[in-house]
């Protein structure tokens, strides 16, 4: 027992002594990187007079001399040092170090050089002083460390950080070249050498570092057609926004490598569609039609290809997407698996034919089928919003509810409750409303619980300052119009708003709703110009991030000023950094700026 007693106390006591070591060194390298040299001396000869053999403290020791600029100091550690080293040749680099800073560069140099003999002894010392000389901005001597070791062992391999080297000097050709050398000796590193491209790569396909990345992969593939090198001309064509060449690459590997799946391509047509190359989404959709042999995802290129159409063929008959979505009933049925089919195909119906009716009964017989509650929710919520369209306010807020009920915590419920909200708003039931935005406020789902945020803030705001509401009802009645498309009756009621209650708290959203209408009719210059008066004339509103906003992109994409886009963005940098916009708004910020986007 006493044995025991006695291994117990000493483990506590070497725990004691290994904390305080810890405590010592983390002081020490906060001190350092704070630039209190001074203090952080004080911790490195505490440390080195208690642990002279570990060599981190005292290369520590002689940085703090180096930096309180007493090299005769440092150079009295390092000398004995130096005299007997057999295994750590980086402090030769140290010595080397302040005899440049001392301006003697001939014995700098001899410092320097006095490493290379121990990289051919041992080839794995290359490691150390490769990094030895990064950290001192040695770059030309690291190339020259890392390059040697390479040539000495072939279980070394410095590739990628040879790589990122020659990107620093200025060495592009060099530097892609030994990135796609090192991905051919081990392709488990394309992550890393992505990381290290985005540095150089742009969206301009004219960039010197596009032209070479180019040039280098179409020469490996002519010398070795390897899908690897097809793998990473797609994503430089991704970059530069090149869908349709990018889609050529992936195509030719979904060709050649057996069981290579179609999730990629999905993802490139999804990106095409965003960025609004509608042709290439279109090229790309067809193909995933004809080769995804999973229906559910084949229906979902089919899907697409039907909204593509809608978005880009202006002179195209509603009846004639109406006939498209039946044929696709027709092949593929009423099933489970056809659900997202029977939902589109019922919002077109109701939403854009009009035929609100016909699309209600029809979701009603899909709920027929056996679905589970997560399926049931999906149809349940669609034929809520078309009752809601269609002014049957109570039949949709049960549907909502029953949805609300059955998926408390899932997205799908928490959408529904604010489903629920919005209905209420719409029929002018305003406490009601707020009751329900007060808990979606803090939803796990961003998007809603800033859904929520805004429509709280816009009946609360209204509501103080009238009892009767009576603006705050127009209001409302303008935003139900504006859900069913009737602009012209928006626009009208919206203008009764501005004349009847100027000066009032809803006029700030007045002017946002007005302008929202205005770009979908296609009048940027109208919605610019309400955008405007809001950040002029209510600088303090809850809209004025919105607005900001608004105008970045409208200039960015609809008016094509992107000096003028840029400006807006800045202005939500700077001014509004709590906004939900920040970070998009930085994103298009940057990217207008020329900066690389990871």
């Amino acid at each position: 027992m006493r044995k025991y007693a006695y291994l117990f106390c000493m483990l506590l006591f070497g725990l004691g002594r290994l904390t305080a070591q810890d405590n010592d060194y983390e002081f020490a390298k906060q001190e350092f990187a704070s630039e209190n040299y001074q203090k952080a001396l004080f911790y490195y000869q505490k440390l080195v007079k208690k642990y002279p053999r570990q060599i981190n403290y005292f290369k520590g020791l002689v940085q703090c001399h180096v930096r309180l600029e007493d090299y005769d100091a440092a150079k009295k550690l390092l000398g004995p040092k130096l005299k007997n080293n057999r295994y750590q040749p980086e402090l030769f680099v140290l010595m080397g170090n302040i005899y440049t800073l001392q301006k003697d560069s001939v014995r700098a140099k001899e410092n320097y050089e006095a490493v290379f003999p121990y990289i051919d002894q041992n080839p794995s010392f290359a490691y150390v002083l490769g990094d030895q000389f990064k950290k001192l901005s040695l770059l030309d001597y690291a190339i020259r460390v890392y390059e040697k070791g390479s040539s000495l062992s072939e279980k070394i391999d410095f590739s990628i950080p040879l790589a990122a080297l020659y990107g620093e000097k200025g060495n592009q050709d060099r530097m892609i070249a030994s990135i796609l050398d090192a991905m051919s000796a081990n392709p488990s590193r394309k992550y890393q050498a992505l990381r290290l491209l985005r540095g150089y790569i742009t969206d301009d396909k004219e960039n010197n570092s596009n032209m070479l990345l180019r040039k280098h992969l179409l020469q490996r593939l002519q010398q070795n057609p390897d899908p690897m090198w097809n793998d990473l001309l797609s994503w430089l064509f991704v970059q530069q926004k090149q869908y349709r060449a990018a889609f050529l690459q992936e195509r030719s590997i979904y060709l050649r490598e057996e069981g290579f799946g179609l999730h990629r391509i999905f993802d490139l047509a999804k990106t095409a569609k965003e960025q609004k190359d509608y042709s290439s989404a279109k090229n790309i959709y067809y193909f995933l039609t004809e080769e995804e042999k999973d229906l559910g995802k084949r229906l979902q290129a089919h899907l697409a290809l039907l909204e593509l159409r809608q978005i880009t063929e202006v002179n195209l008959k509603k009846e004639t997407i109406k006939k498209q979505y039946e044929e696709l009933l027709q092949n593929y049925g009423r099933s489970q698996k056809t659900l997202d089919l029977q939902i589109a195909y019922a919002e077109y119906v109701g939403f854009q034919k009009n035929l609100v009716k016909d699309a209600i009964d029809f979701l009603k017989t899909s709920l027929k089928q056996p679905l589970n509650r997560f399926q049931q929710a999906k149809v349940k919520l669609s034929l809520a919003d078309l009752m809601v369209f269609d002014k049957q306010f109570n039949y949709a807020l049960i549907y909502y509810s029953q949805i609300q009920k059955s998926l408390k915590n899932h997205v799908l419920g928490q959408q529904a409750r604010f489903k629920v909200a919005q209905t209420s708003y719409y029929k002018g039931d305003f406490e009601w409303a707020l009751n329900q935005l007060k808990v979606l406020r803090n939803s796990s789902t961003q998007l809603i619980a800033n859904d929520a945020m805004e429509l709280s803030l816009l009946i609360s705001d209204n509501i103080q300052k009238d009892s009767l509401h009576t603006a705050l009802k127009k209001y409302a009645k303008a935003d139900y119009l504006f859900y069913q498309k009737k602009y012209s009756q928006v626009t009208q009621l919206l203008e009764e708003i501005l004349q009847h209650h100027k000066g009032e708290e809803i006029e700030d959203e007045t002017f946002f709703k007005q302008a929202e209408v205005y770009q979908k009719l296609g009048e940027f210059q109208k919605a610019k110009n309400n955008y405007l008066k809001i950040v002029n004339f209510y600088p303090e509103s809850i809209l004025a991030d919105n607005a900001y906003y608004a105008l970045g992109v409208l200039w960015e994409e609809e008016l094509s000023d992107l000096e003028k886009a840029q400006e807006y963005y800045e202005k939500i940098l700077f001014q509004h950094q709590d906004s939900i916009y920040y970070l998009d708004a930085r994103k298009r910020y940057r990217k207008l700026r020329g900066d690389t986007i990871y």
